[in-house]
């Protein structure tokens, strides 16, 4: 195994996600939207939307990855989503790590492997990527990828019961075709 890997959820990593998400429950909430409500911690709920994202990955409307380790340990997720086809071919990128993982370098590692993946795999044109103003260490690993900053946007997002402005950040896929599609 390289020093890091993604893999596409099944429905054998179930238990495994969710341990990662409840672990890292008060982590996550400060800069991944929709955690800032304890329903979203309802086994109920996150059993929903496991199976969302599984039966998302099957049409292509989402694919959801799980990142690991060198020692196979599930250091985070990353997504590739709101995919649109068509004139567009494009999809926005995500990316997040447990507390113990962060500020190691992974999200850059894992983002790198997603969008090759988008770009070869799912046969996206153009990759984008969006950040709290306040994420800069999101914003240098996007940009060290090749990502061009395109823009801010005020009251963008809602997370922990308020607006909060972002950036935002686009890749081209240099060897994009028609018959690619």
């Amino acid at each position: 195994m390289s020093d890091i890997e993604i893999q596409l959820i099944t429905e054998a990593d179930y238990e495994e996600v969710i341990e990662f998400e409840i672990n890292n429950r008060e982590f996550l909430r400060k800069t991944v939207p929709g955690r800032d409500d304890d329903l979203f911690y309802h086994p109920q709920k996150l059993r929903e939307l496991f199976e969302k994202q599984l039966a998302a990955n099957k049409t292509g409307e989402r694919f959801s990855y799980l990142i690991r380790n060198c020692n196979g340990d599930l250091a985070g997720r990353c997504h590739l989503y709101d995919i649109m086809r068509g004139p567009r071919q494009k999809a926005e990128i995500g990316c997040h790590l447990s507390r113990c993982h962060a500020g190691h370098g992974i999200a850059s590692k894992a983002l790198r492997l997603l969008v090759r993946e988008g770009f070869d795999t799912h046969r996206l044109h153009r990759i984008e990527a969006s950040t709290l103003t306040t994420n800069v260490p999101a914003q240098m690993a996007v940009l060290r990828l090749g990502f061009q900053y395109v823009g801010r946007s005020e009251k963008y997002i809602w997370l922990n019961q308020e607006w909060r402005d972002c950036v935002h950040f686009a890749i081209v896929n240099p060897h994009w075709n028609r018959t690619n599609e």
